[in-house]
């Protein structure tokens, strides 16, 4: 566990465990919590809160983001992203199985092929259009478009072949289902 209570948490390099390890880190600094690579393992638990955002530095190549099979990104005032990339800006997230977002602007995440198990996403925007959601590359034949259909509210496309709990909250603003 790292834990910067009153300011900017840096990590410079990548952040390893073992199988089974839980890696919790806490940043509350004026700027978003930037990594290149965090991997638990297979099995295990990231759980990352910054509230001003939290940012992937590092490109697409090998395993550069988050290896875990239960991811918690918490960014009640920021964006969820990767600031570097080839063709998308989306954080990428291998083996996740069980994913809680909570999330004040914009969310780009890219599952690599991963089949969720769980998804629950809290956003505190106030319309789709201010605090986009993008979960690309679902596997299992899963899909999420998180939409404004014009009305301002969040509006939900959810395919899932294979049972998934899932929870979507809007703190600000309406909901609506395709």
């Amino acid at each position: 566990n790292l834990y910067a209570n009153s300011g900017l948490l840096t990590v410079d390099g990548a952040i390893t465990g073992g199988d089974d390890s839980t890696i919790t880190l806490t940043s509350n600094g004026a700027t978003p919590f930037q990594f290149t690579q965090i991997n638990a393992g297979a099995t295990g638990m990231v759980s990352i809160t910054s509230a001003n955002g939290i940012e992937q530095t590092s490109d697409d190549t090998g395993s550069n983001g988050i290896t875990a099979q239960t991811v918690i990104l918490n960014a009640t005032d920021g964006d969820i992203f990767q600031s570097v990339g080839v063709g998308d800006t989306n954080l990428n997230l291998f083996g996740v199985k069980n994913l809680t977002i909570e999330a004040g602007d914009d969310v780009a995440l890219n599952a690599q092929g991963s089949t969720l198990d769980f998804l629950s996403i809290t956003t505190h925007g106030t319309t789709p259009d201010a605090a986009s959601i993008e979960l690309i590359n679902m596997g299992g034949s899963q899909s999420l478009a998180v939409t404004d259909n014009g009305s301002g509210d969040f509006n939900l496309a959810l395919t899932s072949p294979t049972l998934l709990d899932f929870s979507f909250t809007a703190t600000a603003t309406g909901i609506r289902t395709a």
